[in-house]
C-alpha cells in the first residue's frame, strides 16, 4: 500500500506539472517533473520509475513534434524549404517578367495574347503583310503593301514616329540588372533548329554536335564557338534599345533570342530602325555559316582526318570561324596563328609559281603550241595544304 500510494502520488504530480508548465520549451522538461522523477526514484520502485520514464519519453516526442507542425505552414516541410529556395530566383525572374508592360506595337508581337513576346518570325519585306498595323488608324486591321518600298516607307515612319515620343529625359537604367537575369546558353537550345543528320558514329567526333543550332536568319551558330567568331552567340533584340523608353530597355526575355554574332550584325546593318522584322529573311541568311557549307567542311574534316595535306577551302573555313571542324571544338590563339602561318607560306608559294609561268608563257614564241592535258586524278597544287590536325600543324616542306 505505502509504494502504491506514492505511485499514486507521483502521477498526480505529473499532471500537474505538464498543466502548469505547458509553456516550456520542450514537454516533461520543467522543475516540477524533475521534482516528479527524484520523489519516485527515492521509492526505490524500479517498475514505477521505469513507467514515469516512458510516459515522459512519449509525451515529450509528441510535443516536440506538435510545435514543428504549428510552427511550419500546412504543407511546408524541411525537404520543401529547401526547394522553394532553390526555386526563389525563377520564381523572380518569373515575376519580373510577369511586371512587364507592352512596349512595342501588338502588330510586332507574337499574338494579342503575348503582347510583349516579339515576333522573330515576322519578315515584313517577305511577306509584305503585318497582321496588325503600327499606328492609331490600322492597328485593328491586318496590313498590305504593294511592293518592298511601300512597305520600307511605312516601317520608316514608323521608327521616326516611336523617336519623336520619346521623353527627352528617359527612366534610369536598369538593363543590367535584367540581363544578370538571362541565360545565354538555356536561351541557345531553345533558339532556332537542331541540325540533323550530322553524325559520324566516332563518338570522338560527335560529342559537340549538341552544341550546335541554326538561328532564325538560317546562320549556323556554335556555343562554344570563339568571341569573335560568326559563330559566336549573342543576345539580339526583336524591338531595339534605342527606341524603348522603358528602364529594361528592351532585355527581357520575350524580347530577346540568341543568334549567330554575324546575324545581330546584319539585322543592326540592314533592318529599318534596327527592328529585327523590317527586312527579308534573305539579306542575313548566307552572311555566316549556312547548313550546306557546315557539311562541306564536316565531310571534307572527316575525309582528311590524320593526313598531312588539307584542302585549302578547309583550312581557309577553319581560320574564318576560329573551329576544327573535325571535332566542332574551337580553335586556340596558338592554332590559329599556326594555321595562319602554314596557310601564307602556302599561297605565297602558289602565286610565286603562277607569275614564274605567266613569265614563261610571254617569252614563248611558239604561238601555237598546245596546252598540255593533265593526267586524270591529279589535282590543282592550290587546292591542297600540307598541314597536321589543328592540334600540332607544321609548314610546307620547301
Amino acid at each position: 500500500m505505502k509504494y502504491l500510494f506514492f505511485y499514486i502520488f507521483a502521477v498526480f504530480l505529473l499532471a500537474y506539472s505538464s498543466f502548469i508548465d505547458d509553456s516550456s520549451v520542450i514537454e516533461g522538461n520543467t522543475p516540477s517533473t524533475h521534482a516528479a522523477l527524484d520523489r519516485t526514484r527515492e521509492d526505490a520502485n524500479p517498475a514505477s520509475y521505469t513507467e514515469v520514464l516512458r510516459n515522459l519519453g512519449a509525451r515529450s516526442a509528441i510535443g516536440t513534434q506538435s510545435r514543428e507542425v504549428e510552427s511550419a505552414p500546412p504543407g511546408h516541410d524541411a525537404v520543401t524549404s529547401n526547394q522553394e529556395e532553390v526555386a526563389d530566383t525563377d520564381e523572380t525572374r518569373s515575376a519580373n517578367t510577369e511586371r512587364v508592360q507592352p512596349f512595342f506595337s501588338a502588330g510586332l508581337a507574337v499574338s494579342q495574347e503575348q503582347p510583349t513576346q516579339f515576333n522573330f518570325n515576322l519578315f515584313v519585306l517577305d511577306s509584305l503583310t503585318l497582321p496588325r498595323g503600327l499606328f492609331a488608324e490600322d492597328e485593328r486591321q491586318e496590313v498590305h503593301f504593294e511592293d518592298a518600298a511601300e512597305c520600307t516607307a511605312y516601317c520608316e515612319r514608323y521608327v521616326q514616329e516611336r523617336l519623336q515620343e520619346l521623353p527627352h529625359s528617359r527612366q534610369e537604367d536598369h538593363s543590367e540588372v535584367w540581363r544578370a537575369q538571362l541565360n545565354k546558353e538555356d536561351m541557345f537550345h531553345q533558339s532556332g533548329e537542331a541540325i540533323q543528320n550530322m553524325m559520324t558514329g566516332n563518338g570522338s567526333f560527335d560529342t559537340n554536335l549538341n552544341s550546335l543550332r541554326v538561328d532564325v536568319y538560317g546562320n549556323v551558330m556554335l556555343l562554344s564557338a570563339p568571341q569573335w567568331s560568326d559563330l559566336s552567340l549573342q543576345f539580339t533584340h526583336g524591338f531595339p534599345r534605342r527606341l524603348v523608353r522603358e528602364d529594361h530597355r528592351g532585355l527581357t526575355p520575350g524580347n530577346l533570342t540568341v543568334a549567330a554574332r554575324i546575324s545581330n550584325q546584319g539585322i543592326r546593318s540592314l533592318a529599318v530602325g534596327d527592328v529585327a522584322c523590317f527586312l527579308s529573311r534573305k539579306m542575313v541568311h548566307g552572311l555566316g555559316l549556312t547548313t550546306s557549307e557546315l557539311v562541306l567542311a564536316r565531310s571534307s574534316a572527316v575525309k582528311y582526318a590524320g593526313r598531312k595535306q588539307k584542302p585549302s577551302r578547309l583550312i581557309d573555313m577553319m581560320l574564318r570561324f576560329g573551329v576544327d571542324f573535325l571535332t566542332m571544338k574551337s580553335l586556340t590563339h596558338q592554332q590559329v596563328s599556326d594555321l595562319r602561318g602554314t596557310s601564307t607560306i602556302h599561297w605565297n608559294q602558289i602565286l610565286s609559281q603562277e607569275e614564274n609561268a605567266d613569265h614563261s608563257e610571254s617569252e614563248s614564241s611558239d604561238s601555237n603550241s598546245e596546252l598540255e592535258a593533265q593526267p586524270v586524278g591529279t589535282y590543282d597544287k592550290s587546292a591542297v595544304i600540307l598541314c597536321r590536325d589543328p592540334q600540332t600543324p607544321i609548314t610546307p616542306s620547301q
